[in-house]
């Protein structure tokens, strides 16, 4: 652990800091040192509780809250809604979600082969590149303004109807931004969601295992939520189990064998334990219903295996499923994985422990019926996941299937939980911090953690913690697989043969260009139930467009609450006047944690009134890691919040105002003053007002004060209620209203002439001790010149406009310099920076050559070196046509641009006593010769033959 001080010039921006042992970096995090005012509240915005359908009304809420606990009121809001499409699928949440990703545990396969499988089936997840099925521009719903109420919400109606109308094949989502303002006049935003579907909502039907046996006890689970993950709280409905049977003509017949009466908990979800039924496939149907709302269904297949021949003929599988017995595994533990085939004793090559392009095992396999079970033992090789691919070959198509299995770091995962000895408290109040450490055994943890207390309205700016998940930062890596080509006897995708001239069959939609032509054969894809990459969607969505539709609203009336004025009254009891405030409670790197897993932090509170937001990393023994929070809120019954600008300029006025909040369960009468210290502020109508708060209320005071004179201004807002008040006291930057200027001229001694006159006006109102009058000169301007030329020689960019412009100047220059009738060798020999444009001491101007690796100063032979070098260079690089590109090299064609520019520089180095190659610039005036007699000829062809229509 260490400190590191911010100096107070300190730049602005992000900042890196690095812990280093020797030449290595060995941890780094970034930090933003920036200047910033804190927000006073936060603002959300809140979905319905129902699900929303399309076509349907709903009411969102606008939720605004002080951080310290208080609903805002007295404010406005903007709201804001647009609408978009999605194309998103929902999963239920898993404690490794942040590893594997959304769905990873879904066992399940494929079931097209029944009959109503669209209606109830469940999809693997989608890839993380996957954009939906189809995208629609944002179109603006409504504006609109509203009053916050007196719970600190606002509640906006949209109507989904026209979504309806014109997109009614896709799910919407409705973007809510909602822009509130409150008495201090200060703007804070939230933004929100709300998805209007199709269906009402969602229905995940899973199963505990992969497959069973008869008799074994199975525990279902059914989760129910909207497309944006809001659980459907009380939905009420029946779990059926239909067993399944097949006819010789290939359909599917179901009879239900058992049921369950259902209804979804607070998190939107049901267990329903039963015992497994007699050897057979199954479908577990849970069907429920919201508050009058049509059923929806979710189903699941479940296969329950006998001994010896797992099947009989009839069973339904996909031409290749891999299936696995449980969701996830520990190392030493063996996978029963179950390889299931629509063709009968099928031959399969399977491939075990796969990760990145390799596998440890591969063996081949022949089915016993349409299923047999593989046992895969399972080690720490495999954390914390490996892949299963699968490869047989029947009906003439190669088909493919790929399982994940999850390993996840489980031992590695501490549960930390913090627990504030008092969830409310008051400024200066000191209350303890109790942290609990556990294992995933539910044992205690000991060791050293990190914590930190800091003010949450920080986030509010920030985004969040600079500090990511640290189970993340240890543990979230996992092998990946890209399964190779499988082809089958075609070598290459054939497409269908058309007579000439005949267009062949396309494909439509966003993806047909990635599945090549039209109508191709020996291509063969299958669903695999796996994240990202390792997995193959079938694209089938039609690309659609269609023109947005707005829908306008009035704006409500703005609220505005005034103080009223009055004289103060006397003070029951002492204010404690609020004046410590600090962003960062605590920070410790060494808190020490028992044998029993606990540790005590005692904290003593400042005076801010917000929500302080603690959290807490632990580093255990192998690299066991876990973390916590919690939230403590600094409050007061009678509060005032102080609203004044960071600085003010001499002679500017300003409003300072003091919003007093009341949030006792009477109405108060308030006095509320103005104090002033130090002589830099002046109060303009600075008289104490008394004002009536109802209970659960606020009200606003202004005052006008005029800045005097520079100086940290020191002030105080204090309201005293009599049995109750508040007080608060900040500093402020008085500035100077001035600012350092520069004056400069110029003035040249002529000829015969031994001085020049400048005449300057001193101002009035300045500073002495920051007044300077410098004077610098120089014996002739043509030096200037001499410092640039060799700065462009060493530009260490060679394309040839550059190679140009690097010597042709100090061709100029030499010409120029012999003209003037200056002596170079007398140049040479005063050594010193003759650039009067630099201001300066003689001698720093001069110790500026050392920066560069080439001396300002040079002869002639110097110049003569670099002039023949850059017409050598220019000679090289020019094209065999005789024209010049932008680089030389294979491939090169030439530019006129670049042609006429170095023809041009090349004429004005010759007219300036370089010797150019005559041939070299014939060749280039040669070449934009030819190319204008093209050009014009082009031209005229085409103007005679707009001539002729």
């Amino acid at each position: 652990e260490s400190t590191v001080v911010i100096p107070k010039d300190a730049v602005l921006g992000v900042w890196t800091a690095s812990y280093q042992i020797g030449d290595r970096i060995s941890a780094a995090v970034s930090l933003r040192v920036e200047e910033y005012r804190k927000p006073e509240y936060e603002v959300k915005v809140e979905a319905p509780d129902a699900p929303v359908r399309l076509g349907e009304k709903f009411t969102a809420t606008v939720k605004a809250n002080y951080f310290h606990g208080a609903p805002v009121r007295n404010a406005e809001v903007e709201i804001i809604v647009k609408r978009s499409s999605i194309g998103e699928r929902w999963f239920p949440g898993w404690r490794w979600d942040w590893l594997y990703g959304p769905g990873a545990w879904w066992s399940g396969s494929e079931a097209s082969w029944h009959p109503t499988w669209n209606r109830w089936g469940c999809l693997p997840p989608n890839p993380p590149w996957w954009q939906g099925s189809r995208w629609t521009p944002d179109e603006l719903v409504l504006t609109r303004k509203l009053a916050i109420g007196p719970d600190g919400t606002a509640k906006v109606e949209i109507d989904t109807a026209p979504a309806k109308a014109v997109h009614g094949d896709i799910d919407a989502r409705y973007s809510i931004e909602a822009r509130v303002v409150d008495a201090s006049r200060r703007e804070e935003r939230g933004t929100g969601s709300v998805i209007a579907a199709r269906k009402p909502f969602e229905i995940v039907v899973w199963t505990d295992r992969g497959y069973t046996r008869a008799g074994e006890t199975v525990e279902a689970s059914i989760s129910a939520a909207t497309l944006a993950g809001k659980p459907v709280v009380g939905a009420k409905g029946k779990l059926a189990v239909f067993s399944l049977t097949g006819g010789n003509d290939g359909k599917v017949a179901e009879k239900e064998v058992q049921s369950f009466e259902i209804t979804t908990d607070a998190e939107g979800g049901i267990k329903q334990k039963f015992a497994a039924p007699g050897t057979g496939q199954y479908r577990l149907s849970a069907t429920l219903t919201y508050e009058g709302s049509e059923p929806a269904e979710g189903a699941t297949i479940l296969n329950v295996h006998a001994e010896g021949r797992a099947n009989p003929d009839d069973w339904h599988f996909g031409p290749l499923e891999l299936v696995a017995d449980k969701a996830t595994y520990a190392p030493g533990e063996t996978l029963k994985l179950r390889v299931n085939s629509d063709k009968a004793d099928a031959h399969v090559w399977l491939f075990l422990h796969v990760a990145g392009t390799a596998g440890r095992e591969a063996r081949r396999i022949q089915l016993d019926g349409k299923s047999t079970e593989v046992e895969v033992p399972l080690d720490l090789r495999d954390m914390p996941n490996t892949f299963i691919q699968g490869i047989t070959v029947h009906g003439a198509e190669v088909h493919t299937a790929v399982r994940q299995i999850l390993l996840p770091p489980v031992s590695k995962l501490i549960d930390v939980t913090l627990e504030p000895a008092k969830d409310r408290v008051k400024p200066r109040e000191t209350s303890n911090l109790r942290v609990s450490l556990r294992d995933a055994d539910g044992k205690p943890v000991s060791g050293t953690a990190v914590l930190t207390v800091y003010d949450k309205s920080l986030e509010a700016i920030t985004g969040g913690s600079n500090v990511g998940l640290i189970h993340e930062n240890f543990w979230n890596w996992k092998n990946s697989y890209y399964p190779g080509q499988a082809g089958n006897s075609l070598p290459f995708p054939v497409a269908s043969l058309v007579k000439p001239k005949m267009k062949s069959m396309q494909q439509l939609g966003r993806f047909a260009s990635a599945s090549g032509r039209g109508g191709a054969v020996g291509q063969s894809r299958s669903r695999m139930g796996m994240e990202g990459p390792e997995g193959t969607m079938a694209f089938d969505a039609i690309a659609e467009s269609a023109a947005p539709m707005a829908m306008a609203a009035k704006a409500a009336a703005p609220a505005e609450m005034k103080a009223e004025g009055g004289g103060a009254g006397p003070t029951a009891a002492p204010i404690t006047v609020r004046k410590d405030f600090a962003d960062l409670l605590k920070w410790s790197g060494a808190v020490q944690v028992d044998a029993e897993g606990h540790a005590e932090i005692p904290l003593e509170y400042p005076d801010n009134l917000t929500t302080w937001k603690a959290r807490v990393w632990m580093l255990g023994k192998g690299t066991q890691v876990g973390e916590g929070s919690a939230e403590i809120i600094a409050s007061k019954e009678l509060l005032v919040r102080l609203q004044a600008p960071r600085f003010l300029v001499e002679r500017d006025e300003s409003v300072f105002s003091a919003i007093v909040q009341n949030d006792h369960d009477s109405a108060k009468t308030v006095n509320v003053s103005l104090e002033l210290d130090g002589g830099n502020l002046e109060a303009i109508d600075g008289a104490p007002k008394t004002v009536e708060i109802a209970a659960k209320s606020e009200a606003r005071v202004d005052w006008r004060v005029k800045a005097l004179k520079e100086g940290e201004a020191k002030f105080r807002m204090r309201a005293d209620a009599g049995d109750d008040g508040d007080a608060v006291e900040r500093t402020l930057p008085v500035v100077v209203h001035g600012m350092l200027r520069q004056d400069a001229w110029s003035r040249s001694v002529e000829p015969g002439a031994d001085s020049a006159k400048i005449l300057m006006e001193v101002p009035e109102q300045r500073r002495a001790d920051q007044s300077r009058l410098t004077v610098r000169f120089s014996p002739t301007i043509a030096g200037a010149v001499v410092d640039a030329i060799p700065y462009l020689a060493d530009y260490p960019y060679g394309c040839t406009e550059q190679t140009l412009n690097r010597f042709v100047p100090a061709v100029i220059a030499r010409k120029m310099l012999k003209d003037l009738k200056i002596d170079l060798a007398e140049v040479k020999a005063k050594r010193t920076n003759l650039n009067p444009q630099e201001l300066g001491n003689a001698a720093d101007r001069a110790a500026q050559w050392k920066q560069w690796q080439r001396n300002p100063v040079f002869d002639e032979a110097e110049i003569d070196k670099m002039v023949a070098s850059g017409i050598d260079r220019l000679m090289s690089m020019q094209n065999s046509d005789g024209g010049w590109g932008w680089f030389s090299g294979y491939g090169e064609f030439s530019y006129p641009h670049t042609t006429a520019v170095v023809v041009h520089g090349l004429i004005v180095a010759r007219e300036n006593g370089a010797e150019v190659p005559g041939e070299m610039l014939e060749s280039g005036i040669g070449w934009l010769i030819a190319h204008e007699r093209k050009e014009v000829a082009a031209l005229q062809l085409h103007v005679e033959r707009e001539a002729l229509r």
